[in-house]
């Protein structure tokens, strides 16, 4: 199967999005709608970035000093779940360019505050993250030193984290390696 080319044009560093809940009460909903009033931009920085939607204002927040994810990685993914867990998972240091198989755990009322928890079985980089019905799924990406002169290594896999037992497990293989592709959740 034949290897895609990291896209290294643009800014550096893969950047997550998560909507946050508005109000006073940031937890509550209405119905199966939510109301978001910003969006959080992580990545190979030293902060993450919060956009406000009612004022159109980009905020750079500093991570928390006590936070085990200080913007090391590049090209990793993130997840939220509907009670406002986020996860960032995988990536490649930017030190080395070596992948990783770490994953972390925020909550959008401390955004800028992770917790370490358990690690992904294979690593990846630039691979897509989505929530769907009490699960994480981590799909595709590479495994390689992302580095010039290093082949590509797209990978089909597919992981399952079960944020209620922090397991990982091995899911069901993509038809084709995918790397840089964008997933979401989709109804009947």
């Amino acid at each position: 199967m034949p290897g895609i080319a990291p896209n290294r044009r643009g800014a550096p560093g893969a950047m997550g999005t998560l909507g946050q809940r508005g109000g006073s009460q940031d937890m509550t909903s209405n119905g199966n709608d939510m109301t978001f009033t910003s969006i959080l931009c992580f990545g190979d920085y030293e902060s993450l970035l919060q956009l406000n939607l009612e004022s159109l204002r980009w905020e750079a927040l500093r991570y928390d000093s006590s936070t085990s994810f200080t913007g090391n990685l590049r090209y990793s993914a993130s997840a939220a779940s509907p009670d406002g867990r986020v996860l960032l998972t995988g990536g490649c240091l930017v030190s080395t360019g070596d992948a990783t198989n770490t994953c972390y755990e925020g909550h959008i009322q401390k955004p800028s505050k992770f917790t370490r928890k358990k690690m992904l079985n294979a690593r990846r980089y630039a691979h897509a993250s989505v929530f769907l019905n009490g699960y994480v799924y981590a799909v595709g990406g590479f495994d390689n030193k992302d580095a010039d002169g290093v082949a590509p290594s797209t990978l089909d896999s597919v992981e399952r984290y079960s944020i209620h037992e922090n397991r990982w497990t091995n899911g069901c293989a993509m038809n084709e390696g995918r790397a840089f592709s964008g997933i979401c959740a989709i109804g009947d």
